[in-house]
This record gives C-alpha cells, structure tokens and sequence, in this order.
C-alpha cells in the first residue's frame, strides 16, 4: 500500500466521523468512501469519478486533496497540480505540515516534467481554456501547467471576437500566448418606414433618412422614428430592436383640415401652423370659440353674425 493510499484512506475515515446531517453531506460521504475504495484497488478512473461527485455534492479540502492524488495516479499532472495547489492555497495553516511537505514534494516532482503556458490578455475578464479545459479568466493568477506537445488556447468574452491557436511547450519549458482582443461589430436591425399614399418625410432619433416608403439599418436598441407631410400630423412612435429584426413601422396619417380655403403646413418641429388668407383658415380657433361661447350660454353664430352697431354682449351676459 503506497503512501498516496494510506492518506486517502485516513482521510476518508476522518471523513466519515467528521461529515454528517444533511442529505447532501450523507450522499458526499458515501461517494468518498466509494471512491477511497477504489483508489486502494487501483481503480483510478471510479475512484476519479466517485471522489468528484463527493466534491460537487460537498466541497472540502479533504475531497479536493483526494482529487489531486488520484489525477496524480492518472497521470493527468496538469489537473493534479491544479488540484493540490488549490489545496495548498485554500487550506493555508489547517493543512497539517506533514501533509503540506508530501504535496510539495509531489508538486515539485510532476512539475519537472511539465511545460508551462502563460496567457496574457490585454482586457481582464476573458474565459481561457487549454486543450477544452476551462483554467479561468484573465489575468490568470500564474501560467498554466500543459503536458510537453502541442495544446489548443481558447480566449474567450462576451462581445469579442474569440482567438484561438495552437502552441508547443517543451519539457521544462515556458511559452507566452499573447491576445488582443478585438471587439464585435454588432448586428444592425433593419427598420422599413411607410406612411400609405402620403408621401412623408422619415426621420429616424431626429435624423432625416428619406420620403416613405423607405429601408434603413440601425444599431439594436431604442428608437424614436417620426414622419412628416405637409397637411398632415405628425407620425410618431418608438421602437426597441435587437440585432437583426426587420421591423416594419407603418403610419396612417391625418389629414390636418377636411375642408376650407386654407390649408396647413407642418413647421420645424411637427407644429401645426395656419396660412394667413382670411378667417376661414383658422376654423379650428373658431370652433373651438364657439365650444366655449355655447357653455356661456350663447353660440357662434350670434358673434359672428351680429348686425354692426349692435353692441356685443360679454361672456356673462352683459353689455359693456
């Protein structure tokens, strides 16, 4: 029986006295105890599988260490040295210094036959994996462990064009991958226009893109898209688009007036105003007169159609 196997086994009976109460600390300590066995009939893979699923159930440092000392076995030295040094950096003075100098040792050993890639990204952030295993985001705090031969690199970000290469490490050997990141064009959205028979002026966040019916391409997000015709109101309407819709925003314009001599233009800003030739083109402000004039208790007509030289009464009655 090695040493690697009386630890384990120590391990797992301090582990079944210590570990108990909850389901999942229950089911973490059977799958340790099965994967303890394992490993001492030199059943390596099971043993690798058992003592993961202990760690996914329950997360401990005696699991974590067991980890090590079976990829070890496996001879998976990049996952073991990852294991047994997070080991060293998590348990910190509750490691017992016998312990601690047997997995230097072991350190030491399998990182003499090892390479080294160290992976420097220019944004933080960024996942990086080795040979499709995931070694975490940038800045990594150190290089990367890697067998001698060649390894795939992966950087990965939300946002950012992905970079992916191949480099080979020689034992005892160290290799800098270097990226830069470039970011993604993002997806416009397509945003068609129409207004019917109207022939309007669009604009699109305030920006004159052409008469209706027309096509353009925006950034995804929020819009405000306007359109506007002489005689008519004013269209207006927002929109939120994401990258590659094809959103179609069709306007059913009013006409202004339905009859009378004058006619209504559209100034700068979507306001309505009134060509000056004679009271006719203001019918609006004489209707809207006579609405309050007939809730004083008179109509429009006797105002507009009083005989000269009669005076006009006031809105309460009265004559001035």
């Amino acid at each position: 029986m090695t040493v690697a196997t009386v630890i384990l086994l120590g391990v797992a009976a301090t582990a079944a006295a210590q570990e108990g109460g909850s389901s999942s600390r229950t089911q973490a300590r059977e799958h340790y105890e099965a994967g303890a066995a394992a490993f001492e009939a030199s059943d390596y893979p099971t043993a690798l599988r058992e003592l993961e699923e202990s760690y996914r159930l329950f997360p401990s440092l005696r699991t974590l260490y067991s980890i090590g000392l079976c990829q070890q076995a496996l001879f998976d030295y990049p996952a073991a040295l990852l294991s047994l040094r997070e080991y060293l950096r998590e348990g910190g003075e509750e490691i017992a210094p016998e312990v601690r100098v047997q997995v230097e040792a072991a350190i030491v050993e399998m990182a003499r036959d090892m390479g080294r890639i160290e992976v420097v990204v220019d944004i933080a952030g960024a996942a990086v994996t080795i040979d499709g295993r995931t070694r975490g985001t940038t800045p990594l705090a150190e290089p990367v462990d890697v067998g001698p031969g060649e390894h795939a690199v992966e950087v990965r970000r939300e946002g950012y064009r992905p970079i992916a290469d191949h480099v080979s490490v020689a034992v005892g050997g160290s290799v800098v991958f270097r990226a830069t990141m470039e970011s993604e064009a993002p997806v416009a959205a397509r945003l068609r226009i129409e207004s019917g028979e109207v022939l309007g002026e669009a604009f699109v966040d305030g920006r004159s893109v052409g008469l209706t019916p027309v096509a353009v391409e925006v950034a995804s997000g929020p819009h405000e898209v306007r359109v506007m015709a002489e005689g008519y109101g004013v269209g207006l309407r927002s929109v939120e688009l994401a990258g590659g819709d094809d959103e179609l925003v069709a306007f059913v314009l009013e006409p202004l007036a339905a009859s009378g001599t004058g006619s209504g233009t559209l100034g700068e800003e979507g306001e309505v105003s009134a060509t000056e030739d004679g009271a006719s083109s203001l019918w609006w402000l004489w209707t809207a007169i006579g609405v309050v004039v007939v809730g004083g208790g008179l109509t429009a007509g006797v105002l507009l159609g009083m005989p000269e030289g009669i005076p006009a009464y006031d809105l309460r009655g009265r004559v001035p």
